[in-house]
């Protein structure tokens, strides 16, 4: 009998899926502890390194066998770990220190890692710890001489599945993916930011993730409703809630479907006005969504995310290949990179440390402290080689180059003398750079808003990323939940500050576009393009949603309505205004 039982965890994917669930579990390889007499010790390292020499083959081959649409990437950060000295070194060192087998040392150190994952701020960086699992055991099967078995990450899934695992390591991730018959991801650990959920997101499969005792409640076979935009998975559904969903699920490749219609068609406004769209990414294989969507080009490139999760540099050749692949994929669209905004949030603490190799200063207040800019500035060699690298990829595309946190003019000047200095090095060198390549910054800070109009007769265009630009202006960190309620993008100061930014790039005859979260947000839409704004960036999920909003909108209406706004004072009562306005323009629009 159904008893509709409801299951809450994190929207990491929207959409909703009806089918039955698939348990995948991941064998957990607990080896025995041997000790092991002096003169067998160095056979026994010898032996180590012939495993990883097989995993890494192993990985070889598994990167050949992934879609033509997946570069495999994510596989080769895999093949890094087996050369990582936090992994080998320290397996290599447990052997002769402790005596002990292989097997055992790479447990011991797979444990340490995965308690350091667990232990660690950045939700990122964190939710790696499936990979450096699934590395681990490979590593153990081939110590223990089991055959290599693909079918164990490629394996087929019954028809009309959903997929329900505790965590789902990257290859799996993505292999199921592909499979037609995965319907949708369902997982007891990860978050928004896991390998299930941007794979889940690149391939627009709905997905819920973080469920505490999901496997506990599941079991193989039962009938399963997956609301990926609620965060939500009923176990058992009776008739009226399959029929509810159903319905949901109707609507949803409706709008998918209308979405798909107006991909390429431009986003004009009721009054004529065109509106450019573009997409935010953050790994090489939301190129595809992105075009499929009609993203105009890509308006933030968030390079940071080469790097998270490692402790080793990335180096300018592994960076020249990525960007070479997104330029090359955008097919001649203007593709925007921002140089790493490292810190903050981003990367902290003993990573960040592990990964320039020197030790850091502890900051009691990271996001204010050296990020972005002022962290690329004092180290200059990690600087150097992502300017270099991006020079080298432009050849093969049409790039422009944007720094972030810019809060003086000297660090603009500075920034843009080490990207002159990799053009001249890189000239005298005989490699092919293009010549025209915009220089622009990302307006974040309160100091660059203020001083846009000096910052606009130097760089070559704006984009405003609203994220920290509302966080630095109203004093409020947007994680805090304590403080969360007070963040708000319709705050009179955050309104004047954009018009303020909005005004010098248009007297300076400069693009300027927004980046941040509100950019794909209908509400927000209105008051931007009443603002001025005419060109904005957001993930590829929100395109569709934001040129139906931008198609229904007349800007002449928008102008009126902040032309009001702007003369009221406090936050509450400009939202309900703007609200009423956007319910009333928005009125005859499906949800």
């Amino acid at each position: 009998m159904s008893q509709n039982i409801f299951l809450k965890g994190i929207a990491a994917s929207p959409g909703v899926a009806i089918g039955q669930a698939f348990v995948c579990t991941l064998q957990t390889i607990v080896p025995t502890r041997r000790e092991l007499p002096p003169t067998q010790l160095e056979a026994e390292v010898s032996r180590l390194y012939e495993a990883l020499k097989t995993t890494e083959g192993q990985l070889a081959h598994l990167r050949k066998k992934l879609p033509a649409d997946e570069h495999g990437l994510i596989l080769e950060a895999h093949s890094l770990m087996l050369e990582d000295p936090l992994f080998v070194d320290a397996a290599v060192n447990t052997i002769r220190e402790e005596a002990v087998n292989a097997e055992w040392a790479v447990f011991e150190v797979t444990q340490a890692l995965l308690s350091r994952f667990d232990t660690m701020q950045n939700a990122y960086i964190r939710e790696r710890r499936a990979d450096v699992k699934w590395v681990s055991d490979r590593v153990q099967k081939n110590l223990d001489g089991q055959v290599f078995d693909e079918e164990e990450d490629t394996f087929t899934v019954p028809e009309n599945s959903v997929v329900v695992a505790d965590e789902l390591p990257v290859a799996k991730a993505v292999f199921l993916a592909n499979e037609k018959n995965a319907l949708a991801f369902v997982t007891q650990g990860g978050g928004q930011t896991s390998h299930t959920s941007i794979v889940a997101r690149a391939k627009q499969l709905p997905a819920v993730v973080g469920i505490p005792t999901l496997l506990q409640r599941i079991k193989p076979g039962d009938c399963l409703i997956v609301d990926g935009g609620l965060g939500e998975v009923c176990i058992q559904p009776d008739e009226a809630a399959l029929v509810q969903a159903k319905l949901k699920q109707q609507q949803w490749h409706a709008q998918q479907i209308q979405a798909q219609h107006r991909a390429h068609a431009p986003a004009v406004s009721l009054d004529g006005h065109r509106v450019s769209l573009w997409g935010n990414m953050e790994f090489v294989e939301e190129v595809d969504t992105l075009l499929q969507m009609g993203a105009e080009g890509v308006g933030l490139f968030r390079t940071e995310f080469l790097l998270v999760g490692r402790d080793n540099p990335c180096s300018e050749e592994e960076q020249f290949w990525a960007y070479r692949r997104v330029l090359e994929a955008m097919q001649g669209r203007l593709v925007t990179l921002r140089t790493f905004d490292l810190g903050g949030d981003k990367l902290s603490g003993d990573s960040l440390e592990k990964f320039l190799g020197e030790p850091l200063e502890k900051e009691a207040n990271p996001a204010l402290g050296l990020r972005a800019i002022r962290l690329c500035l004092s180290h200059r060699e990690l600087f150097r080689a992502q300017l270099r690298a991006a020079l080298r990829a432009s050849a093969y595309g049409n790039l422009q180059i944007m720094f972030p946190l810019i809060s003086h003019m000297s660090e603009f000047y500075e920034a843009k003398r080490e990207l002159e200095e990799c053009r001249s090095s890189l000239s005298l060198q005989g490699i092919a750079v293009a010549k025209n390549i915009p220089v622009g910054i990302m307006v974040e800070t309160p100091a660059a808003a203020w001083i846009a109009d000096r910052l606009a007769l130097e760089a070559d265009f704006f984009s405003i990323g609203t994220n920290d630009l509302i966080q630095y202006t109203l004093a409020i960190d947007r994680q805090n939940s304590q403080v969360a309620y007070l963040y708000h993008p319709l705050h009179l100061s955050v309104l004047r500050s954009l018009r303020h930014v909005i005004n010098a790039a248009r007297n300076a005859n400069i693009p300027l576009s927004v980046c941040g979260e509100i950019a794909g947000t209908p509400k927000y839409i209105a008051m931007l393009l009443g603002l001025g704004i005419r060109s904005l960036s957001m993930a590829a999920i929100q395109l569709g949603k934001a040129k139906e909003s931008v198609q229904n909108t007349s800007l002449a209406q928008t102008q009126r309505m902040m032309e009001t706004v702007l003369e009221k004072s406090s936050t509450e009562e400009i939202d309900a205004f703007i609200e009423a306005q956007t319910n009333a323009m928005y009125a005859h629009l499906k949800p």
